[in-house]
């Protein structure tokens, strides 16, 4: 009989956004921290339950394009929380 261990694991990112564009068009440089912990065979083998913290700073981000489309940059989510199982 095989048993499996109960594994939790922790994982983060940060971004760092700011010249855009073949013309390298400036924005205001903003760190962008995610962070999402995860806990696998909980309370049943194969069970996988996960917690995930996206922009935890409120820092409003835009997506902007890298390549000169002429159109400006895209609204990014806001401050985000997200349970899985």
């Amino acid at each position: 009989m095989v048993t499996q261990l109960n594994k939790v694991s922790v994982n983060h990112q940060v971004q760092l956004n700011g010249y855009s564009g073949s013309t390298l068009v400036y924005h205001n440089p903003i760190w962008v921290y995610n962070i999402y912990l995860r806990h696998q065979n909980s309370l049943i083998k194969g069970l996988e339950a996960g917690l995930g913290f996206y922009d935890i700073f409120k820092a409003k981000y835009k997506y902007v394009q890298l390549f000169n489309g002429d159109y400006p940059a895209l609204q990014g989510n806001t401050r985000e929380l997200v349970f899985k199982l």
